[in-house]
């Protein structure tokens, strides 16, 4: 790691430009908010190369972009959280941007809770890139995101959710080579709820805006709210919902309005 919080110096922010790269089994990181508390700041330049994660909060902890994360790397990370139950909330802040060329613009893991302002995500066209991955399939996860501006450059995927998720107020902007999908939501194999908000999503190739999975456990939720969405190409996909496939699944209620 670059640059690390300790007990000593609990925030970091850097105003330089960093290239971070590591090796197959062996990441490397340039920004670490390590415990609880800590916050680290970019107001630089971040390029994440193979094998690597640009900025990383721990359970608790906090990381701002400021400025402006470039993704290109197998395995590459922009920003990551890593959550836990017994932790408080773990906060990413984007107010900067987030280029994905190849790899994952934000990344969000673990038991726990996490707040994440997406801000501007500009995804590449390549199947296995994200620009959001939540990846908190326990019972207790819990990840909310507000705010996000993701344009799909082709293929790809702008929000990759599972389990309970709340998406605020997110921009999903598919370009007019764009075949990828929106935001994709997968309840998993516990009870979940799930709240997705978008404004108006223009479908111009055969692309797709929302595809999702419910839980197959009783009781899980999934309320969709969206502006106007457009499809112009006998391909492409509005809303897509399926059901989940367990024995206690058919409980389950998806809203969409």
């Amino acid at each position: 790691t670059f640059l690390k919080t300790d007990k000593d110096y609990t925030s970091i922010t850097s105003n330089l430009n960093v290239e971070v790269t590591g090796q197959d089994g062996k990441s490397a990181t340039a920004m670490e908010a390590a415990e609880e508390g800590h916050t680290v700041t970019n107001a630089g330049t971040i390029a994440v190369k193979d094998y690597a994660l640009g900025m990383v909060a721990g359970a608790g902890a906090t990381a701002v972009n400021d400025k402006t994360i470039t993704v290109n790397g197998t395995d590459a990370v922009g920003m990551s959280a890593e959550t836990d139950a017994t932790k408080s909330t773990t906060t990413l802040t984007n107010d900067g941007k987030i280029a994905v060329t190849k790899g994952i613009g934000i990344s969000v893991k673990g038991d726990g809770k996490a707040e994440v302002a997406a801000g501007e995500i500009e995804v590449e066209s390549d199947t296995s890139n994200i620009g959001i991955n939540i990846n908190g399939t326990a019972d207790t996860s819990n990840t909310t995101i507000t705010g996000g501006t993701i344009e799909l450059k082709g293929a790809g995927t702008g929000i990759n959710a599972g389990g309970n998720v709340t998406l605020k107020d997110i921009a999903i902007t598919l370009s007019e080579a764009a075949t990828g999908t929106g935001i994709v939501y997968a309840g998993g194999d516990t009870e979940a709820e799930a709240e997705i908000s978008t404004g108006n999503i223009d479908i111009k190739a055969a692309g797709k805006g929302i595809e999702a999975t419910m839980s197959n456990k009783a009781t899980s939720t999934l309320n969709i709210k969206t502006g106007i969405i457009s499809t112009e190409n006998a391909g492409a996909t509005g809303i897509k919902i399926t059901g989940g496939t367990g024995t206690d699944s058919g409980t389950s209620i998806a809203t969409v309005t």
